[in-house]
């Protein structure tokens, strides 16, 4: 049986595979994958903290805004929050363009998403696992 704490273990280490996932697509030039990967791990990493202080969420790409209903949460991390609220709101918008293009025009999405928008997306992924996994080890140690 699965508990809350398994669950947020088992989203975080999915991010991580996500974010490694998300930089070889970045060096195979799939800058359009590099970024929906890249949203995935970002949304995943969030998921973990929600998770691990019991905070039920919305089932959405977007889950930040949730964040600011953790009781408990470290100083370091509270000022960290609207840097991945940003991270996440602006992955989950272009998700969409990188996953199908931009269907009323018909421009594919290899031809929206360019590098510098995937080394953003990449960096975002890195930055907010890297946050939420030292959250999560440090909670794991005062547990």
């Amino acid at each position: 049986m699965s508990t809350p704490q398994t669950s947020a273990e088992n989203f975080l280490r999915e991010a991580s595979k996500l974010s490694d996932e998300a930089e070889a697509f970045l060096r195979n030039l799939e800058h359009y994958r590099a970024l929906e990967f890249s949203q995935r791990s970002v949304e995943f990493s969030i998921k973990s903290v929600l998770l691990r202080y019991g905070v039920t969420f919305q089932y959405t790409h977007h889950p930040a805004p949730d964040l600011r209903k953790v009781v408990g949460l470290p100083e370091w991390f509270k000022r960290k929050v609207p840097q991945v609220e940003l991270y996440s709101r602006l992955l989950s918008a272009a998700r969409s363009y990188a996953t199908y293009g931009d269907v009323e025009l018909a421009v594919p999405p290899g031809e929206i998403i360019d590098q510098k928008l995937a080394q953003f997306a990449v960096a975002a992924a890195w930055s907010t696992y890297s946050d939420c996994s030292r959250l999560s080890n440090e909670v794991t140690k005062t547990s």
